[in-house]
């Protein structure tokens, strides 16, 4: 295999894959492939050395290697190199090469064998003779035209396409305005029809500038939009009466000049303790005292008590079909089952549990019940009761 022809001191990187000897399957080899560099007929190699596995997890056996072709290690222009690859596939050893050459000489005046002349270059020169039409420029008919053939103010017919080295040599016309602009214009290439436009244009811009109020009048216009809102000076804006501390008070309900007096008419922390309430307000407390009942009382059985228990895997759901389990613990004592086994609520909109507790169940000041079940979050509940 040729790799081209290569420069001094260039890098090449050349490769290899190894293959099964008996199924031809890309195979990686036994050990890392080697490789040695001659130069032309010679025996004795430039270069040894060992290749490297090449993105193993994808390209199966195979393997890559560089070399610095520099004057150090022995290359020279215009010689011709052999790498041979060997390596040891399934404990078959193969060998392949690859050549190369360092800057090789390429033959500028033959193509395929043939003898070239300027005219075999095909189109890079026209067929026409220089000075006729079609050929090239020349300045008496005999010979090409150079640089030094042209003088200033010269005049030469041909189409320029290219705009290298081409610069104006008139300044910008820095000022458009008043009877300037069709001068100036007229300076920088614009006809006199055309830059009498532009004066045109710049007598109205200054006209809309200068036009009278009175005469916008279009509704919805912009012009009469201004003349309805700038209709005064602007300086005369805000010369009314200024709002002075009194006015300030008024407008913010403050009665005095002097905050701290108004609020030291409010009563102290002192005062308000000192206060009592009338008797009809403790006459109010034992009147709801004896009208509403108390949720949960000592010792008495408490029928029909529901609860809702939540599904384990999101926590908010309400779980159905459960077996649940009651615990009661009474004050500081220790949990026991309640009396009652737990029921299900069957009228309930959602599902819902329920039990009987027994007066045994709630004798205690603090009662804590604890309701498990498998597949629902623990449910505890503290109720206080009273005597």
């Amino acid at each position: 295999m040729y790799l081209g022809s290569w420069a001094i001191n260039d890098v090449l990187t050349f490769s290899v894959n190894t293959h099964s000897f008996s199924t031809g399957v890309a195979t990686n080899a036994d050990s890392a492939p080697t490789y040695r560099v001659y130069e032309d007929n010679t025996a004795t190699p430039l270069l040894t050395g060992s290749m490297t596995a090449f993105d193993p997890g994808n390209a199966v056996g195979q393997y890559v290697a560089q070399i610095t072709l520099s004057a150090a290690s022995g290359f020279e222009v215009g010689k011709t190199y052999t790498i041979r690859i060997a390596a040891t596939v399934g404990g078959v050893t193969g060998a392949c090469v690859r050549t190369f050459q360092v800057g090789a000489k390429v033959n500028t005046t033959l193509v395929s064998g043939t003898a070239q002349t300027a005219r075999d270059l095909g189109n890079a020169l026209p067929a026409a003779a220089p000075g006729t039409s079609g050929g090239l420029p020349t300045t008496n008919g005999s010979k090409l035209l150079q640089t030094a053939d042209l003088t200033a103010g010269q005049t030469i017919s041909a189409t320029v396409t290219d705009k290298t080295g081409f610069a104006l040599t008139s300044a910008e016309h820095s000022l458009i305005s008043g009877t300037d602009v069709p001068a100036g214009l007229t300076a920088q290439g614009y006809t006199t029809t055309r830059a009498g436009y532009l004066d045109t244009l710049n007598g109205i811009v200054a006209a809309i500038w200068n036009a009278l109020t009175s005469g916008m009048s279009t509704v919805g216009s912009i012009g009469k939009r201004i003349a309805d809102y700038l209709d005064v000076a602007v300086s005369s804006r805000g010369t009314g009466t200024a709002l002075d501390a009194a006015g300030v008070r008024s407008a913010v309900g403050l009665a005095s000049a002097n905050l701290d007096t108004q609020l030291a008419a409010l009563p102290t922390t002192t005062v308000l303790n000192s206060r009592t309430l009338p008797s009809a307000s403790y006459a109010l407390q034992s009147s709801l005292d004896a009208h509403l009942p108390m949720a949960v009382k000592r010792n008495q059985p408490l029928n029909a008590f529901t609860f809702v228990m939540l599904d384990s895997t999101d926590h908010v759901t309400p779980k159905a079909g459960l077996t649940v389990t009651a615990r009661r613990k009474l004050d500081t004592g220790a949990w026991a089952l309640c009396t009652n086994a737990v029921t299900v609520d069957a009228g309930a909109p959602v599902p819902t549990y329920m039990i009987d507790l027994a007066a045994a169940d709630l004798d205690g000041a603090v009662v804590t019940l604890s309701f498990t079940a498998s597949g629902a979050d623990p449910l505890q509940i503290t109720l206080l009761t009273q005597a």
